[in-house]
């Protein structure tokens, strides 16, 4: 199960990390030591999809992060890291939408529970990210023989699938790519 970590706290952080090296099942694919922009982010989960996103949940940018990885990251589940157990702090987990939450200092009794849970879920719904920009490349052998029109064919062919915004721009596109010629 491959998981992603974003917390800032340097002590907790490397406690955090010996505890989690210590089940095989789990591999740590990057630790954040702050919280990241949003495109870092977003880039380090489409490369590694991960199963599992653990966030300290201590810092206002991370309940931002948190709602944003809510609406365009569904799938990854996200465990809350957080020093208290007060019940103020589970219903912040609770309104974050998140279903765990872990607490320093990391115990196995503590630990194990929460990664059979998140494993189970993963064998049930596997994550599954969907990529929503492709980038097509096409490369004549030679000039002139009818890359560009075929660029601009696939591209209007590709948009009718989609929205009509998306076919004016294939359209404006087309043009573009045929008056060139």
């Amino acid at each position: 199960m491959k998981a992603v970590s974003i917390y800032p706290h340097s002590k907790g952080r490397s406690e955090f990390e010996r505890a989690i090296a210590s089940y095989p099942q789990i591999q740590l694919c990057r630790s954040f030591p702050e919280v990241p922009d949003w495109d870092t982010l977003a880039r380090t989960l489409r490369a590694w999809i991960p199963g599992v996103l653990f966030l300290d949940i201590t810092s206002t940018a991370a309940e931002l992060m948190n709602a944003r990885l809510a609406k365009e990251f569904p799938e990854i589940r996200r465990v809350a890291i957080h020093p208290g157990q007060a019940p103020d702090v589970f219903r912040r987990v609770l309104h974050l939408g998140m279903r765990e939450l872990i607490n320093p200092p990391f115990r196995s009794a503590q630990l194990s529970p929460v990664l059979d849970r998140l494993r189970a879920d993963l064998e049930q719904s596997p994550v599954n990210l969907r990529s929503n920009c492709r980038i097509w490349a096409f490369l004549p052998a030679k000039a002139g023989v009818g890359a560009s029109t075929i660029a601009a064919h696939t591209t209007w062919a590709r948009s009718e699938e989609h929205t009509s915004e998306l076919q004016s721009l294939a359209y404006l596109v087309c043009r573009l790519l045929l008056e060139k010629k």
